[in-house]
């Protein structure tokens, strides 16, 4: 069994775009605005570069005066494997606490201090997340994102494991996991998954713990005027549909439904059935309004 650091709080975060140096920077900034201490950054760089790489080693110098540990892990290849740099991450983390952010997203200076006490003074409870704020953002000439807009899509005001079933309203950016508290089988992202991998994770966890909830704003999910890292949702949204990502992500939530018949195979959710869903994303990807309306996915 692995020991961990019992007070250390691990941040996975994912790199891979040497264009977007300058919202990894914030991103790591966001994570050293908290006050507690101690914190370690596993940045798990999905590239082939090797320019990008020596600008990642340059970066993490600059933070050395931090008293925050950042170790680069890297996975040399141009593939998009999303799932597996979250896998490489948690198997370099050494803390007991997990949490993950990508390049382009922001924990709030309260997210430690909002989440880490409660999930400690609840002996029963494996993982606990608060609310996220939904940013739409400008990329300046210097590659630094200006918020506009803010909202809150994902705001429930409770847990439910229905509802979760139903789409995904807690982003891979808003909790907090006790490595100690949770088996290490359900500690693994399915590297099948191409999209929805943090959907697919938190299905599987959910079904096993119940997290607390914390209503506070914990963390900022940036959506970017180019729509880059955008879903279909966000894509209608603003009135621009890409069928290429609408019939990708129909695949994945085709593949979501199967999942979740495994997990609870009694379930139904409201006016269609989990093997209605199946065959709509599976034969007709093109029904975004299916995906609007019974999901809630942001990446």
């Amino acid at each position: 069994m692995a020991t961990h650091q019992q007070d250390l709080v691990s941040v996975v975060v994912r790199t891979h775009s040497p264009k977007r140096i300058k919202l990894l920077q914030a991103t790591l900034q966001s994570i050293c605005a908290n006050s507690y201490r101690p914190i370690e950054i596993v940045l798990v760089a999905q590239t082939e570069n090797k320019i990008f790489l020596i600008e990642l080693n340059q970066l993490i110098e600059n933070y050395r005066q931090t008293q925050i540990f950042i170790q680069l892990v890297v996975n040399p290849t141009s593939q998009d494997e999303r799932a597996k740099n979250l896998n490489l991450g948690i198997a370099q983390a050494q803390g007991r606490y997990l949490c993950f952010l990508d390049e382009d997203d922001l924990h709030s200076p309260n997210f430690i201090s909002s989440l880490l006490p409660s999930l400690q003074h609840s002996p029963d409870s494996a993982w606990i997340y608060g609310d996220v704020a939904l940013a739409t953002c400008i990329i300046n000439e210097y590659g630094i994102a200006q918020q506009g807009s803010v909202e809150f899509p994902f705001k429930q005001g409770r847990f439910s494991l229905d509802e979760l079933f139903c789409g995904n309203f807690i982003p891979i950016n808003s909790y907090l996991l006790d490595r100690d508290r949770i088996k290490s089988d359900l500690l693994i992202f399915d590297e099948s998954f191409n999209l929805a991998e943090d959907y697919a994770f938190l299905l599987k966890l959910a079904t096993c713990y119940q997290p607390i909830y914390a209503q506070e704003t914990v963390s900022v999910y940036q959506v970017f005027n180019d729509l880059s890292n955008s879903t279909v949702i966000m894509n209608d949204k603003v009135g621009r549909p890409d069928k290429e990502k609408i019939k990708a992500w129909s695949h994945a939530l085709w593949r979501i439904e199967v999942l979740k018949e495994s997990l609870r195979p009694t379930y139904r959710p409201g006016l269609f059935s989990m093997k209605t869903r199946k065959y709509l994303y599976y034969r007709f990807p093109e029904l975004k309004v299916l995906t609007q309306s019974l999901t809630r996915h942001l990446k």
